[in-house]
């Protein structure tokens, strides 16, 4: 095989390529002998029959259209090997001359790969550190949602009804002056905040003490949900019978005791800040790396292919049809109950791909200019980090350590880019 030209315009390269007499003539016989065990000839068993045969029979045409077709095939691979190209689709406008035996095969093509980056600044980009401590408050607010979980609605009767609360009442709803069938009710129940009835509502009846009777009128936008009361006014009368408010459990050890693993309110307040403010700093630090990120890009000019993203559009449903799976869903069912096309469903993942794909271009692109690599060391401390019985002796450690999967390495070298970036990055 000889390149006789490799031309890079943009994302695309223009290649020539000639494949020698010798390998043309070994692809036309590989052809002939996975031809031959296909075809009879009487007196002959399948197979047997010899090449001159053949040719005879059925012609040379059809052995030198298959060897054509391995030939190029074979010198294709070979070449973007050569040339060390990331292909990321099919070849295109592929030109074959007409075939002269014993003469070199001539063909071209063209292929897409990936994307140059053309980077700009990467150091000294101001980023904000967010502050991952996790206030008194915060953790009091959460702790308060857990309580809330197992909360209890108690009757009361010290105090008139307020957000939050759940009532029972006696509706009678009238639009230009006839009974509104469906919001007439007796003794319904509803919850104050809800919206059963609208904001408006709600906020009427805040304040309501039992046996109070309200009237008033309420004014409906067009766009309301309840068609029949949509663009109309409506006349109430209300009286609440019984006000139901929320009593939320106490916070002591015999609750946190049964909600965790801790034995006293101190130990539950303890392992609850320890869990909180990890997520704050997890949190904090991918909100650190996405404005990183987007700060570098604003330097970076990067013309990402349709088909590049297209495919990373493909993995995203692909990893979301999964997880739907475990839940028992189809992603089908899953549209249905949104009333949403796929190909909509689809467009929902199109920035965040685009996005993804640049952040990984940009890494790669400055691991390369900052001659970044992963050493055996790098790939030691992670090995501590797992479990080592996935190794039967030292022998096979040390063998995974000199070879390891390219997709480790391929985080290794990601990781070791962004602590580049974080050490480099201007703090503010």
């Amino acid at each position: 095989m000889k390149i006789l030209k490799s031309e890079r315009q943009g994302n695309q390269y223009a290649l020539e390529i000639e494949e020698s007499i010798e390998n043309l003539e070994k692809a036309i016989d590989k052809a002939f002998h996975k031809l031959k065990n296909k075809v009879s000839l009487p007196g002959f068993r399948k197979g047997k029959i010899t090449r001159s045969l053949f040719e005879g029979h059925f012609g040379k045409d059809t052995l030198i259209q298959e060897g054509i077709s391995d030939a190029v095939n074979n010198a294709y691979f070979e070449a973007i090997q050569e040339l060390n190209l990331f292909v990321i689709d099919h070849p295109r406008n592929l030109k074959i001359e007409e075939y002269k035996e014993a003469a070199p095969l001539l063909f071209s093509c063209e292929v897409d790969v990936k994307p140059e980056v053309s980077l700009g600044k990467y150091t000294g980009i101001e980023v904000k550190r967010a502050d991952s401590k996790v206030s008194d408050e915060a953790l009091d607010n959460h702790i308060d949602k857990v309580r809330e979980g197992y909360s209890e609605y108690v009757t009361t009767t010290e105090r008139p009804a307020q957000k939050e609360d759940i009532l029972r009442c006696q509706i009678q709803a009238l639009v230009d002056g006839v009974v509104f069938e469906a919001w007439t009710r007796q003794n319904v129940g509803l919850k104050i905040g809800a919206g059963s009835f609208g904001e408006e509502f709600d906020l009427r009846l805040t304040g309501v003490s039992i046996n109070d009777p309200k009237a008033f009128s309420i004014t409906y936008p067009d766009d309301f949900q309840v068609s029949g009361v949509a663009g109309k006014a409506v006349q109430f009368k209300v009286e609440i019978s019984e006000i139901r408010e929320k009593k939320l459990p106490e916070l002591d050890d015999i609750f946190v005791q049964k909600v965790s693993q801790t034995k006293t309110v101190e130990a539950y307040r303890s392992q609850i800040r320890d869990e909180l403010e990890k997520k704050s700093k997890q949190d904090a630090e991918n909100r650190f790396f996405n404005d990183l990120m987007e700060g570098i890009l604003k330097e970076v000019k990067i013309d990402l292919q349709p088909v590049l993203i297209e495919r990373e559009i493909d993995n995203s449903v692909d990893r979301f049809e999964h997880s739907l799976k475990e839940s028992g869903l189809t992603l089908d069912q899953y549209l249905g109950m949104l009333k949403q096309p796929y190909e909509q469903f689809r467009e929902t993942y199109r920035d965040a791909a685009a996005q993804k794909l640049k952040t990984e271009l940009i890494l790669e692109a400055i691991a390369k200019k900052e001659n970044l690599k992963v050493e055996e060391q790098d790939i030691l401390e992670e090995l501590k980090k797992w479990n080592s019985s996935i190794f039967k002796s030292e022998e096979d450690l040390a063998r995974f350590v000199k070879n390891p999967t390219p997709e480790l390495t391929e985080i290794l070298l990601k990781r070791k880019t962004l602590a580049f970036l974080e050490s480099n990055a201007k703090i503010v």
